[in-house]
């Protein structure tokens, strides 16, 4: 079968196909470890196979989701925010704000592994992901607004 969607391939193909396991967030933070640590496209390729024989067709589906990128339209995506943050006991906020800053949800999940969250941040050439803003309903509130994030709070007289 053909999808516009990688996740939902692999549910299609997996589907009645494998036997599965068990497979806790714990089990796949070691997938994705090993992953990162294995090199060269047959290595990953014969670690995922050996994977997928024992995921259910919807873990395999949202693992290929996480594996592309392809979470669509953040929704999935802040569930994965929100698992990430209940596995490792990170602040939720950190771990949404590391996820702006990487754009990288595995790179994410090694940094609330370790503690290190904080160490997330911006760099050349990677986007970063844009995140709605609270608008202010005046210039004037906009000022205050700024005066107060810079510590800046005495007006300046003109």
């Amino acid at each position: 079968m053909s999808h516009g969607d990688a996740g939902k391939t692999a549910l299609d193909s997996l589907e009645g196909r494998t036997a599965p396991e068990p497979f806790s967030l714990a089990e796949s933070r070691k997938l994705f470890e090993a992953l990162h640590k294995t090199r060269g496209p047959l290595g990953k390729t014969e670690l995922l196979q050996k994977r997928f024989a024992r995921l259910s067709a919807r873990e395999g589906q949202y693992v290929v989701k996480i594996l592309t990128g392809d979470l669509r339209i953040g929704l999935r995506e802040g569930l994965v925010e929100e698992a990430i943050a209940a596995a490792f006991a990170a602040p939720l906020d950190e771990v949404k704000e590391a996820n702006m800053l990487l754009g990288d949800l595995g790179a994410v999940a090694v940094l609330a592994s370790k503690g290190e969250l904080h160490r997330a941040e911006l760099s050349l050439f990677r986007p970063i992901k844009s995140m709605l803003a609270s608008p202010e309903p005046t210039a004037e509130a906009i000022l205050v607004a700024v005066r107060k994030r810079t510590g800046c709070l005495r007006r300046r007289q003109v």
